[in-house]
């Protein structure tokens, strides 16, 4: 009997990992929404950025490998917006990747990702920031998109000063220290003069 009850304990603890795997993590966002201050109309704003790039990424084995992330989000309609990301690698043999994806916005700076490639699935995305710099966390519904993350993205023609612009993208990174983003993080391009 003991045996068992320890089988089911183990089973239990099991399925409860594998279904939190899959799942945003909740106190994260409600930091997020505590401090954001309710934006709206991001994926105007977003749109607004024309092409823009992601500076500030997670920290992983593979940043040695990224040459740059670049993306654009096409007008908003209703709440929608059609967006394509594209992934450069310093290896150029590799060519680069792009994703499409169709945009959904809801409230208080949460937006959602359908991605129309091979990959399918969903990302939630909730920004604690959107100004000259776009500030978020990322998180993945169904898996497929990996895990979760923050970042910050700038309009590749931003008009702001490199100084500036780095101050903005530091910020971003302490806020997402705040809200609760326990992994390193890394700038994926130099902003300073």
């Amino acid at each position: 009997m003991h045996f068992k009850v320890i089988v089911l304990c183990v089973f239990l603890s099991l399925v409860q990992y594998i279904t939190a795997i899959n799942k945003c993590n909740e106190d994260i966002i409600e930091n997020i929404l505590k401090m954001n201050g309710c934006p709206q109309s991001v994926l105007s704003k977003l749109h607004t950025f024309g092409d823009f790039k992601h500076v500030l990424v997670p920290e992983t084995d593979m940043l040695d490998t990224l040459d740059y992330i670049h993306g654009c989000i096409n007008e908003p309609i209703d709440g929608s917006s059609d967006a394509t990301f594209t992934t450069g690698f310093s290896n150029k043999s590799l060519g680069s990747h792009t994703v499409n994806y169709h945009m959904e916005e809801h409230e208080c700076g949460h937006v959602t990702d359908f991605h129309s490639s091979e990959y399918g699935g969903q990302t939630e995305i909730y920004f604690l920031s959107i100004g000259s710099t776009g500030c978020f966390y990322r998180c993945s519904i169904d898996g497929k998109e990996g895990t979760e993350a923050g970042g910050c993205i700038v309009p590749l023609n931003g008009q702001d000063d490199h100084d500036t612009l780095q101050e903005a993208i530091n910020k971003c990174e302490e806020e997402l220290v705040a809200v609760g983003m326990v992994e390193p993080f890394a700038h994926l391009f130099d902003l300073s003069p």
